[in-house]
């Protein structure tokens, strides 16, 4: 059952109940359980599955709604948190607050081929984009957390990556126009939205907003809330429409003749790293990333069954120790070719070996680059995961940060901790700069392995401080409560708590915004 356990005085309820209609408002305790459980919480509240149990739920239909609402709650000082697909435990506040579910605002407003972008709602989830953008020629970007999260909450209010960040941009820096309800009741529509001339710039006119609005790693719904979003589209030369044979759960949809799909092997690490750096400098990626054989190897596997016959055979350990999945798009015949010379020229320079693999595990690659599915089923079907080390820098910085994760996850790999499914980090090359998360699998529902894996978090965050790596999970450190997000990781970074706190208090002078996962009344 929930952590801890409010209701709302009488009164509010019937307010929120007058705004929403009596069948999109509840405080039934199942309901309300269902809205505080989500994978990783175990690590943010001392082993419990479940966190603060939400004050109510109500699901509002338009922006008008949502600001009667927050002005509801500032009004009888109520805290609240907005959350579309609810993917993240960042979706998810330790404190007991206004859950405001935007399940109900899922349009797809518009899709502007011709000036590249897309207007959303909340609900719009990856795929859902993916596929209507592509009847257009265009496409957006994607993240390995899966096809079904919310575009809008990665874009405005989360982080997450993937591997087409390379040639579809990273999510907080593809956002144009937003609208935004603040936290204190009022709209704000920024950029050019704001001035009437459409969604094409979140920069403009006047100082931008954008870094206010979600920073690096976003405001996790303590800012407000986000009702309408422009998105950054790029080209598509694929078809329109792709069919798909194949059963449940792999499904192999043909890949498209403008199309390549490779896995390509290397011999060491850094020759990993260099090809990697060449293939984005160079413009070759649609998608890449280097991930570990056994994501590799569940990625093929249509059961656990299956999946452990082919780990123990060892191939996957063997071949897939140090590849690149890399898929390559060409607008025409000459450009492919044109590539394709470039790529050999990249695996022969670094000693690299293209893997011969069949139509099912090319199927595969294309399709997690497409819409992001299957990374997270290799994940899941394990029992639970996290990710720690969690950075973002250079490419040279990750590969250090590689090794530092990859040590520390051994180390509790033999003690029984975390799963041993050797090195399992996960790397992509983007823009100028790189990501990379250690993923390490641990058990839910034994104590020791929850509280082990804890520590494994924790002290993978201080590893990267400690190296002056940039450490991507400061939500991590504020979910538990640890002063050390004031006392190291701010001074290490430009004491950019200090910031946060004085946005907080511009922004939510009634500290109305659950406040767990950015800044504190402390902060």
């Amino acid at each position: 059952m929930a952590l801890k356990a409010e209701t709302l005085k009488p009164e509010v309820y019937q307010a929120l109940e007058d705004i929403v209609g009596p069948d999109y408002i509840s405080q039934e305790p199942a309901i309300l359980d269902g809205y505080c459980f989500v994978w990783g919480n175990e690590l943010l509240h001392d082993g419990d599955k479940f966190g603060s149990r939400p004050l109510a739920v109500v699901l509002p239909a338009s922006t008008e709604e949502i600001q009667a609402i927050v002005r509801l709650c500032n009004r009888y000082r109520v805290k609240f948190k907005a959350l579309s697909t609810g993917f993240s435990s960042g979706a998810f506040g330790a404190e007991p607050a206004l859950s405001i579910d935007l399940r109900r605002m899922n349009r797809i407003l518009e899709i502007d081929e011709k000036n590249a972008y897309a207007v959303v709602e909340p609900y719009v989830s990856f795929t859902e984009l993916t596929y209507e953008a592509i009847k257009k020629g265009v496409r957006p970007y994607n993240i390995g957390a899966g096809s079904s999260c919310s575009v809008l909450a990665n874009a405005t209010s989360m982080y997450g990556d993937g591997s087409t960040n390379v040639s579809a941009g990273y999510g907080g820096r593809n956002v144009l126009g937003i609208e935004w309800v603040l936290p204190d009741g009022e709209v704000l529509r920024v950029g050019t939205l704001g001035t009437g001339s459409g969604w094409f710039s979140g920069d403009g006119p006047g100082p931008s907003l954008l870094g206010v609005a979600r920073g690096y790693t976003g405001a996790h719904g303590s800012l407000g809330v986000f009702t309408k979003a422009a998105i950054k589209l790029v080209p598509w030369y694929g078809p329109s429409t792709m069919d798909a044979s194949g059963d449940a759960p792999v499904y192999i949809p043909k890949l498209p003749e403008c199309f390549r799909a490779y896995t390509i092997a290397f011999p060491t690490r850094e020759s990993l790293y260099e090809a990697m750096r060449l293939t984005a400098e160079e413009d070759l990626q649609y998608a890449g990333s280097r991930r570990g054989p056994y994501t590799m190897a569940r990625g093929m596997a249509k059961s656990n069954t299956e999946l452990e016959e082919i780990w123990a055979t060892g191939y996957y350990q063997k071949r897939y120790a140090n590849c690149l999945g890399f898929i390559m798009d060409a607008s025409s015949p000459k450009e492919m070719e044109y590539k394709e010379k470039c790529l050999r020229k990249v695996i022969e320079q670094y000693g690299g070996e293209i893997i011969t693999e069949d139509e099912r595990a090319q199927s595969t690659r294309f399709v997690h680059a497409l819409i992001g599915a299957n990374a997270v089923k290799s994940t899941f079907s394990t029992g639970c995961f996290n990710s720690a080390p969690n950075a973002q820098e250079s490419l040279d910085a990750m590969m250090r940060a590689h090794e530092l994760g990859l040590e520390l996850k051994e180390e509790y790999a033999k003690k029984g901790v975390v799963l041993d499914d050797g090195d399992p980090s996960w790397v992509a090359v983007f823009e100028p700069s790189a990501h990379m998360e250690t993923v390490w699998r641990y058990d839910p529902a034994d104590p020791d392995s929850v509280k082990g894996a804890t520590e494994l978090a924790m002290r993978a965050s201080e590893l990267l401080l400690q190296h002056n790596l940039e450490d991507h999970s400061y939500m991590l450190f504020k979910g538990l409560g640890k002063p050390k997000h004031v006392d190291v990781a701010g001074p290490k970074c430009l004491n950019y708590h200090i910031w946060i706190g004085k946005i907080k208090k511009a922004f939510d002078p009634n500290l109305v915004g659950e406040p767990s996962c950015y800044a504190t009344a402390k902060d």
